[in-house]
C-alpha cells in the first residue's frame, strides 16, 4: 500500500543542521561532565542521516566548544547557509544565571556566579539573535539540557521573544521543565532524552504513523521518557512547522521490508494510504496503556475505581498495597493508566513510577530523588546504610502534599535482582515510608504526620511469586489483603475492543468485535448468554492482534478481513515473530535464537519470565566483525516491538511472548539445560563483579567442572549456544586460575558442600532453593557425563555401558541419556557370561534356542538362558576341558569333546552321563535322527557310534591324512575334513567316496562348516580368510576379507544366509550369503575370538574368546529379517499396508509385487502394465493397491486377490506418482503430460484434471484434511489445488530447478518442497506464502509425525534435520560414503532412516542426529526407504531388485529393557569410580 511520495523534513539541500555537545569543563568547574556526549553526538548524527535523510555536508558537529564565542560563530554560521530547514540541537549542561535567564555551558564554564556569565556560557538570548536572520523557513530548536523548559512562552522569557522574532515556522523542544533536571544516566552510551529519539529514530513505535513528524516525534518521546522515570519533554510549535514528517517509522509494518543497512540517497520514502491522517493507533500492542493512553483504556473502569479507593484506604491504614494477577492479566496497565492517571486527573497527588530492575535500590534512589532535586547518589548511600530515611526524604520534598509509590513488576526483584542485601533494603525501604505513624515514635509528630498519612506504596506482582514475597515479614501483611486482578468479562472485553476504536473515530466493520470475542471464547451463546470470561493472560495478544488489525485497516476501518491477516488472538503474535525471524538469513537466526532465549529468565516452579540483560552483556563487542550483524538482528526485533531497549539493557516486550511464540518455547525447551547454566554463570559472574572481584565467589570444585563442561559443550556448536562473553568470561577464567588441581580431582566429593557455600557467599536467595537449583544442574551435568562414558566404553563393556546408560537417565532424563540407552539397546551385544576361572573354549546353542552352552577351561560345561545370560545348569566331572559341543536335532542328546579325545554324551535337559565312547577322538557330530554319532580321530579314521548304548556300528573306508577339523552336514549326508596340506575335502558319508576336494586357501585350514541345507560349505585358515564353496559342486562362491589375523571359527545361520565368522583380531564378523557382502562387526572381546555360533532363529550370535568370556549378540539391527529378490529390474518405489501384513513395490520389470512380511513370501504379482511402474501407494484402509506406469496409465487393484480394479487412462505421457486421499475416497495421479488428475475410487471414474503446470509433473500429494492438492513440477513451480473444484489456489516460485518431491506438514499448515537447485524450501499453507529456503542440496524430503522437524536428504552424500517452521539447522547426518537418496521418519517420530548410494541404509536418533545403526547387506545403492505404520519394521530396495525387511522397533520403555539386558545393578568398585559423589543405590527395578 503505497501513496504519493513525501520528502522528508531534512532532506533538501538547503537545510543545515547544527548539533553540539558540552560534557568536558576547565579545571576547577562545578560541573560533573557528562560523558555520554560523545556517544550521543555520534549516534544522532548517524540516525539524521540513515534515518532521517539528512546529507552529511548538511551536518555540522560541535563537540565542547571552548567558549561562547565558537558556539555562537557556529550558530551564526549554520543560520546564513540554511535556506531551508535550521536545525539547532544541544546536548550538555543548562544553567540559570543570576539574571533567571537559560544559559547553554561550553568548556569555559565554570562557575555563573563568578565574572561575566556570557564569557564561560552561551546565554539563550545569543542563541536567539545567532537565528534572527536566518532565511530559512523552518527553524528546529532541540535542547537537551537542564532547565530548558524555561525556553517555554511564560511571560517575556528568551523562548517568547524567540518565537515573535521567528514568523517561519519554529518548533522548539525541550528534555525537562523550567525547574527540571535533564538526565544522563551513569556508564551508559546516550543521554535520557537523546536516548530515546536515537531509538525511536532506529526502531521505530508500532504505534504510530507510518511517517513521523515532529509533534509525532513529541508523542513519542512524551510516553517513553517517563515510563523510564525521566521528566515528560515540553514543546512549542508555530505555523504548523510540526507537520513535516521528520522521518519513516520503522516499525511500522509497511517500513519493515528488508534492508541493506545503507542511506536512502534520495530519502523518498512511500506514504501509506492508511496513515495519510497521521493517527496514533489507540492499541499499544504488547506495551502497557500509559497514563497518557488513559484515554483510550476501556474495560477496567470498576477496577480502576476499587483499587484508587484502596490505595486512598491503604495511605490511611499504612503498609503497601499488592495489586496481583497472572501474567497478562492487565496489571501493568491498570496500574498506568488506572491508578496512576485518576490519581493525576483528579488530585495532586505526586506519583513516582518505578519496576526494580537488576539495582532495585539505585532505581528507587534515582525516582525518588526527582522529588527534591537530590543527588540520587547520595541518597543511593543513605538508603544503604538506613533504608529508613526513605521516609524522612519523601515527607520533606511532598510538605503537605501527598505521594503514591508504584512499584510495577515486582517479581523483578527476585528474578532480576541477585543481591539478598539489596532485595531487603528496597523492601525496608518501601515499609518504612509507608507504615502507620504509631510505629515510629522516635518522630517528630508533624514529620509522623506527613509521612504515615500521605505516602501510599503500591506493589504490582505477578502471582506466581506470592511465595517469594512471602518470605518478607514486612510484606505478610499486604499479602492477606491484596488485590486480584482477574480475567475480563465479555462485556469488558467488549468495551476494551471497541472503546478505543470510537474514542480514536474508527470504525469497527460489523461482525469483527463478536469474531474476536468468539476467538476469545467469550462470546455469547445463541440464547444470548454469555459463555464465560476470557482465559487469564489473553490481553497481551488481544492488543497485539488489534494493533496489527489497526495496522492493516482501511482508510478508517477495522475490518474483519485485516483480523484474519493477523492469525487471530492467538496467532497474531506467534506470525509477527515469525514474520520477523524469517527476514533473517540462516546466520541471523542463529545470533536471534541465541539472544531471545538468554532473554528469557528460566523459572524454577514458576513460569518463566523475561530478563533485563544490558547490551554491552547481550551484543559482540562494537569492534569485533560480529557486532553489526548482531546490532542488525536486535534492531529487526525492536522494531517489530518484539523487544524493548532502555537505558542499555534490552528485554522481551511482554512475557506473553514466551508463552505465544512456539519457536521461542521449542528453543527454551531443547536447551533449557544449557541456558540454566549460562544464566546461572552470568548471574553469579555479575555477583563477582559487584563484590570486587573477591576471589571467595569464584567457582570451584564440581560448579567450575559443571561450568566447563557446559562451556565445551557450547564450543561444539556456536550457532545454537551462547557464547561466554564479558564478566561472565572473566569470571571463569578466574574461577579456573584459583582452583587448584587437588580441589578440582575431589570435586565430586565435596559438591554439596562446594555448592552451598558458593550459594551462601554469592547471597542468590536463599540457601535451599540455589542449593536445589544448583543440585538440579549437577544432575543433568552428571547424567551428560555417565552418559558419554557408557557410549566410550560400551564396544569394551556392554554391560557396564547399559548400567551406565540407565543411572545416566536414573539420575536426569537429558537428551545425552536417552540417546545412550537407545545405543545400550541397539548394540548387539546382550550379555556377557565367564566361568568362574580360565578361558570359555567353545559355545552351542540347544535347538531350541532356549539355552546356550559353554565350555571352559575349568572343565565345566555351562548353561544359559538366552537372551538374558541367566545360568541354568553345570556339567561337571570331565577330566579335561571341553573343545566340542556337538547337540542332537531334538536337542535330548549333548556330546562333549575334550582336550584328550574323550566323547561324553549327555541327557539333556537333565544333563546326566549317559555314556563315554571308548576310544578318544577328534571331532564328533550327531547324524539327522539324533541316534548315532559320527567321530573322526586323529588316525584320520571316521566310526559311527550308536546312541546312548555307545556301540561302534560303522567305520568309514579310508584314511583322512592331517586332519586339522571335520564337520558332519546337518542331514547327515556330507562330511568334510580339514586338511594340513590346505585343502578341504568333501566326502559322501553313505559311500565314503571323495566328492570333491576345495583347494584355494594359501595357509592351513582349520575350520570347515556346513549350512543347513547342505548348499554351502565355510573354510577359514591362517591365510585370514574365510572361502564359501558350493556343495556338492565344490564351486569358489566368495571370498571373504577383512579380518586382520587368523579365522578361528565359522558357522552358518539356520537359513542358510547368513555367516559368522570368528578371528584373532578380536572381531566376529557377520556375511551374507552368497554375495559375500559384510553385514556387521561384532567389536568388544578384548582378546582373540575362538568359537562362534548361530542361535537356532538366527537372531543371537554367541561368540567365545581368549579374554575369558563368551557373549551374546542381538542381530536383529544387523540383518534383515527377509529378503526378496523376486523383480528382475530396477525397483522403484515400495509401501506397507496399513496393518504392515503386506509390502508392495514397483519395479521397472512391469510387475507390482505384494509380500507377505510375517511369512517372508510372496503373496501375489500385479501384472498389466506394459513399462516401467514408477510409484505404488496402499488406499488407507489397505483393501486397494495403486500404481503408476510408463504406459501413462494408473491402476487400482484388490490388496487380497491381486486382482485388477480399474485402469485409469487419460495421461498422455507416462504418470510418475499416485497418492490416495487420507479418507480414500479419491486417487491423485502426477503426470510428464504436464497434469494432475483426480480419480474416484473404486470405480476408478476422472473427476477433474489439474492444469497449470508447463512441463512434466513429478510429485502430487493430498493434504492431511483432503481439502487441498500440491504438485510438483519440472516447470521450477509447485502449486496448490482446490481438490473439491480443481481450481488452482497458490503457484510456488523460487526454485530455480525442477521441483522433484512435495510433501504437507501433518496438521496442514506447512508445505515442503525439494527441488533439483539444491534446495528445499517451506511454504505457508494455503496462502503459498514463502517462509524460508533450506540451502543445501534435497533429493528427498519428509516431515516429522508432530510437524516440527523437516529431514531433507541430497548430494552432498549427508542428510539434515531442520526446525520447522524456522529453518534453523538442528543436525547434520554424516556418515554416507556416497549421494543420500531417501529419506523417512519413524512412525513415533523418535528416529530418521536414511538410504543411501553407498548400499546401505543408517537409521539416526532425532533430535540430535547421532546415528544409532547402520543397515548393511544391499550389494549396491539403496534408492528408497520405508517405515512401516505401526513402526516395527523398515523396508529398503535396492537398484540390484532387492527389498529388504528390518525389524527396526524400539522398546516402549529404553529404560526398563535397558535395565533387563544389564544382567544386574552395578557393582560398588564401578559406582565409586563413576559416581563418587553418590550414595550406592540400585538403580533398576
Amino acid at each position: 500500500m503505497s501513496g504519493p511520495e513525501t520528502r522528508l523534513l531534512l532532506a533538501s539541500p538547503g537545510v543545515r543542521v547544527l548539533l553540539v555537545g558540552s560534557g568536558t569543563y576547565a579545571a576547577g568547574s562545578l560541573l560533573p561532565e557528562v560523558g555520554a556526549v560523545p556517544g550521543t553526538v555520534a549516534d544522532l548524527s548517524r540516525c539524521l542521516v540513515e534515518r532521517a535523510g539528512l546529507s552529511p555536508a548538511c551536518l555540522t558537529t560541535l563537540i565542547d566548544p571552548a567558549t561562547p564565542i565558537e558556539l555562537g560563530a557556529a550558530l551564526v554560521d549554520a543560520a546564513e547557509a540554511a535556506t531551508d530547514v535550521l536545525m539547532v540541537y544541544y546536548v550538555g549542561h543548562g544553567l540559570i544565571g543570576t539574571d533567571n535567564e537559560l544559559y547553554l555551558a561550553t568548556k569555559a564554564t565554570t562557575d555563573l556566579t563568578k565574572g561575566i556569565a556570557a564569557y564561560q556560557a552561551l546565554p539563550y538570548a545569543m542563541l536567539r539573535q545567532a537565528i534572527e536572520q536566518c532565511a530559512a523557513p523552518i527553524i528546529v530548536v532541540v535542547l537537551d539540557c537542564c532547565f530548558s523548559g524555561r525556553a517555554t512562552p511564560l511571560g517575556h522569557d528568551a523562548t517568547r521573544r524567540l518565537l515573535n522574532a521567528t514568523p517561519q515556522g519554529t518548533y522548539l523542544l525541550a528534555a525537562a521543565g523550567r525547574n527540571q533536571s535533564a538526565f544522563a544516566p551513569p556508564g551508559k552510551r546516550h543521554t535520557a532524552f537523546s536516548g530515546a529519539l536515537i531509538d525511536l529514530l532506529t526502531h521505530g513505535d508500532p504505534t504510530a504513523p507510518a511517517l513521523l513528524t515532529l509533534d509525532d516525534v513529541y508523542r513519542c518521546l512524551s510516553r517513553t521518557l517517563p515510563e523510564q522515570g525521566y521528566p515528560a519533554p515540553r514543546r512549542q510549535a508555530t505555523d504548523h512547522g510540526d507537520r513535516r514528517s521528520v522521518a519513516p517509522n520503522p516499525a511500522h509494518p509497511f517500513r519493515r521490508a528488508p534492508r541493506d543497512d545503507t542511506p536512502d540517497e534520495n530519502a523518498h520514502v512511500a506514504d501509506p494510504v492508511a496513515d495519510a491522517d497521521g493517527e496514533f493507533s489507540p492499541y499499544r500492542g504488547l506495551a502497557a496503556f500509559t497514563a497518557d493512553d488513559a484515554d483510550y483504556f476501556f474495560g477496567r473502569g470498576e477496577l480502576t475505581r476499587t483499587l484508587v479507593d484502596r490505595v486512598t484506604a491503604q495511605i490511611t491504614a499504612g503498609g503497601p498495597l499488592v495489586v496481583t494477577g497472572p501474567s497478562g492479566s492487565g496489571k501493568s496497565s491498570l496500574l498506568r493508566a488506572g491508578l496512576i492517571a485518576t490519581l493525576q486527573r483528579t488530585t495532586d497527588t505526586e506519583v513516582i513510577l518505578l519496576t526494580p530492575g537488576p539495582d532495585p535500590v539505585g532505581t528507587l534512589a534515582a525516582r525518588s530523588a526527582y522529588l527534591n532535586g537530590s543527588d540520587p547518589g547520595d541518597l543511593r548511600t543513605r538508603l544503604d546504610d538506613d533504608p529508613g530515611s526513605l521516609r524522612s526524604m519523601v515527607a520533606e520534598a511532598i510538605g503537605d502534599g501527598q505521594a503514591v509509590i508504584v512499584v510495577d513488576q515486582f517479581e523483578e526483584l527476585f528474578t532480576v535482582c541477585t543481591d539478598e542485601r539489596q532485595r531487603e533494603i528496597f523492601i525496608q525501604a518501601l515499609h518504612a515510608v509507608c507504615r502507620r505513624c504509631a510505629s515510629l515514635p522516635d518522630e517528630s509528630t508533624a514529620s509522623a504526620h506527613m509521612s504515615c498519612e500521605s505516602v501510599g506504596v503500591v506493589l504490582g506482582v505477578r502471582a506466581d511469586f506470592f511465595g517469594h514475597c512471602a518470605a518478607y515479614e514486612e510484606l505478610v501483611p499486604a499479602l492477606e489483603r491484596a488485590m486480584v486482578v482477574g480475567p475480563m468479562s465479555p462485556a469488558q472485553l467488549r468495551q476494551a475492543i471497541e472503546g478505543p476504536a470510537r474514542r480514536a473515530g474508527l470504525i469497527l466493520e460489523p461482525g469483527l468485535a463478536e469474531l474476536i470475542l468468539q476467538d476469545l471464547g467469550a462470546d455469547s451463546d445463541t440464547t444470548g448468554a454469555n459463555r464465560g470470561d476470557a482465559p487469564v493472560g489473553v490481553l497481551p495478544l488481544l492488543s497485539h492482534a488489534l494493533l496489527v488489525t489497526w495496522q492493516h485497516r482501511q482508510g478508517r476501518t477495522l475490518t474483519m478481513a485485516g483480523y484474519r491477516a493477523t492469525g487471530g488472538i492467538y496467532q497474531a503474535l506467534a506470525r509477527t515473530a515469525d514474520t520477523t525471524l524469517e527476514h533473517l538469513d540462516l546466520g541471523g537466526r542463529a545470533i536471534a535464537r541465541q539472544m531471545l532465549t538468554r532473554l528469557v529468565g528460566l523459572g524454577d516452579g514458576q513460569d518463566d519470565t523475561r530478563r533485563i540483560v544490558p547490551l554491552t552483556e547481550l551484543l559482540p563487542s562494537p569492534e569485533s566483525a560480529e557486532y553489526r550483524k548482531a546490532r542488525g538482528v536486535l534492531d529487526r526485533f525492536v522494531e517489530a516491538r518484539l523487544l524493548t531497549v532502555g537505558s542499555g539493557t534490552v528485554q522481551l516486550a511482554h512475557e506473553a511472548l514466551i508463552r505465544a511464540w512456539p519457536q521461542l518455547r521449542q528453543w527454551i525447551n531443547t536447551d533449557r539445560s544449557a541456558l540454566l547454566v549460562h544464566q546461572e554463570l552470568t548471574q553469579d559472574a555479575a555477583e563477582w563483579h559487584r563484590n570486587g572481584r573477591d576471589p571467595a565467589y569464584l567457582y570451584q570444585g564440581s560448579r567450575l567442572a559443571n561450568a566447563q563442561q557446559a562451556v565445551a559443550l557450547w564450543r561444539t556448536d556456536p550457532g545454537r549456544y551462547p557464547p561466554l562473553t564479558g564478566s561472565a568470561r572473566d569470571f571463569l577464567h578466574a574461577s579456573e586460575a584459583t582452583a587448584n588441581r587437588r580441589a578440582r580431582r575431589q570435586r565430586l566429593t565435596i559438591a554439596t558442600l562446594a555448592v552451598s557455600l558458593a550459594l551462601a557467599l554469592t547471597g542468590a536467595g536463599t540457601v535451599a532453593k540455589q542449593a536445589a537449583d544448583a543440585a538440579t544442574e549437577h544432575a543433568r551435568s552428571l547424567s551428560r557425563q555417565l552418559a558419554a562414558q557408557s557410549e566410550n566404553i560400551a564396544d569394551i563393556n556392554i554391560r557396564l555401558a547399559r548400567q551406565l546408560a540407565t543411572t545416566a537417565w536414573s539420575i536426569a532424563q537429558t537428551d545425552e541419556a536417552r540417546v545412550s540407552l537407545i545405543k545400550a539397546f541397539l548394540s548387539p551385544e546382550r550379555a556377557r557370561l565367564a566361568h568362574r576361572s580360565g578361558l570359555v573354549i567353545t559355545v552351542a546353542f540347544t535347538p531350541d534356542g532356549t539355552q546356550l552352552a559353554t565350555a571352559g577351561e575349568d572343565r565345566t560345561v555351562r548353561f544359559w538362558r538366552v537372551p538374558s545370560g541367566e545360568p541354568t545348569i553345570t556339567l561337571t566331572g570331565l577330566d579335561a576341558p571341553v573343545h566340542k559341543l556337538s547337540f542332537s536335532r531334538d536337542g535330548s542328546r549333548l556330546a562333549t569333546t575334550d582336550g584328550n579325545g574323550i566323547v561324553h554324551v549327555w541327557d539333556m535337559p537333565s544333563g546326566k552321563l549317559a555314556t563315554v565312547l571308548p576310544q578318544p577322538v577328534r571331532e564328533a557330530a550327531f547324524t539327522s535322527d539324533g541316534t548315532r554319532l559320527a567321530t573322526a580321530g586323529s588316525d584320520g579314521i571316521v566310526h559311527m557310534w550308536e546312541i546312548p548304548s555307545g556301540e561302534r556300528v560303522a567305520t568309514l573306508a579310508g584314511r583322512i591324512r592331517y586332519l586339522k577339523d571335520v564337520d558332519f552336514s546337518p542331514k547327515g549326508t556330507y562330511l568334510a575334513t580339514a586338511d594340513g596340506d590346505r585343502t578341504v575335502r568333501l566326502w559322501k558319508l553313505s559311500s565314503g567316496e571323495k566328492v570333491a576336494t576345495l583347494a584355494d586357501h594359501t595357509e592351513p585350514v582349520h575350520q570347515v562348516a556346513f549350512s543347513a541345507e547342505e548348499t554351502y560349505l565355510a573354510t577359514a585358515g591362517n591365510d585370514d580368510a574365510v572361502r564359501v564353496w558350493e556343495v556338492p559342486s565344490g564351486r569358489l562362491v566368495a571370498a571373504l576379507t577383512g579380518h586382520t589375523g587368523s579365522v578361528h571359527a565359522v558357522a552358518f545361520d539356520s537359513a542358510g544366509t547368513h555367516l559368522a565368522t570368528a578371528g584373532n583380531d578380536g572381531t566376529a564378523r557377520l556375511w551374507e550369503v552368497p554375495s559375500g557382502r559384510p553385514v556387521a562387526t561384532l567389536a568388544g572381546h578384548t582378546g582373540s575370538v575362538h568359537a562362534v555360533a548361530f542361535s537356532p532363529d538366527g537372531r543371537l550370535v554367541a561368540t567365545a574368546s581368549n579374554d575369558g568370556t563368551a557373549r551374546l549378540w542381538d542381530l536383529s539391527l544387523n540383518k534383515a529379517l527377509v529378503t526378496f529378490t523376486a523383480h528382475r529390474d530396477y525397483v522403484h518405489a515400495l509401501a506397507f499396508s496399513p496393518d504392515e501384513t503386506r509390502l508392495a513395490t514397483a519395479s521397472d520389470d512391469h510387475t507390482v509385487r505384494l509380500w507377505d512380511t510375517a511369512a517372508g513370501k510372496q503373496h501375489a504379482t500385479l501384472t498389466g502394465h506394459r513399462g516401467s511402474v514408477r510409484a505404488v501407494a496402499f488406499s488407507p484402509d489397505g483393501k486397494l493397491v495403486a500404481t503408476a506406469g510408463s504406459d501413462n496409465t494408473a491402476r487400482l487393484w484388490d490388496t487380497h486377490t491381486g486382482n485388477p480394479i480399474a485402469t485409469l487412462t487419460g495421461h498422455t505421457g507416462p504418470v510418475r506418482e499416485v497418492a490416495f486421499s487420507p479418507k480414500g475416497t479419491h486417487l491423485a495421479t502426477a503426470g510428464d503430460d504436464g497434469t494432475a488428475r483426480l480419480w474416484e475410487v473404486p470405480t476408478g471414474r476422472h473427476v477433474t484434471t489439474l492444469t497449470g503446470h508447463r512441463e512434466s509433473v513429478r510429485a502430487v500429494a493430498f493434504s492431511p484434511d483432503g481439502k487441498l492438492v500440491a504438485t510438483a513440477g519440472s516447470d521450477n513451480t509447485a502449486r496448490l489445488w482446490d481438490t473439491h473444484t480443481g481450481n488452482p489456489i497458490a503457484t510456488l516460485t523460487g526454485h530455480t530447478g525442477p521441483v522433484r518431491e512435495v510433501a504437507f506438514s501433518p496438521k496442514g499448515t506447512h508445505l515442503a518442497t525439494a527441488g533439483d537447485d539444491g534446495t528445499a524450501r517451506l511454504w505457508e499453507v494455503p496462502t503459498g506464502r514463502h517462509v524460508t529456503t533450506l540451502a543445501r542440496p534435497a533429493h528427498a524430503i519428509a516431515f516429522s509425525p508432530e510437524g516440527t522437524h523437516l529431514a531433507t536428504a541430497g548430494a552432498d552424500r549427508t542428510a539434515q534435520l531442520w526446525e520447522v517452521p524456522s529453518g534453523r539447522l538442528i543436525a547434520t547426518l554424516t556418515g554416507h560414503t556416497n549421494h543420500v537418496t531417501d529419506t523417512a521418519f519413524a512412525p513415533n517420530g523418535t528416529s530418521i532412516a536414511t538410504a543411501g548410494d553407498d548400499g546401505t541404509a543408517r537409521l539416526w536418533e532425532v533430535p540430535t542426529g547421532k546415528l544409532i545403526a547402520t543397515l548393511t547387506g544391499h550389494t549396491k545403492y539403496v534408492n528408497t526407504v520405508a517405515f512401516s505404520p505401526k513402526g516395527t519394521f523398515l523396508a529398503t530396495a535396492s537398484g540390484v531388485a532387492t527389498i529388504r525387511i528390518w525389524n527396526v522397533k524400539l522398546p516402549p520403555d529404553p529404560f526398563l529393557t535397558v535395565c533387563a539386558l544389564a544382567g544386574g545393578p552395578m557393582d560398588r568398585e564401578d559406582w565409586a569410580r563413576y559416581l563418587p559423589e553418590e550414595p550406592y543405590r540400585r538403580i533398576c527395578p
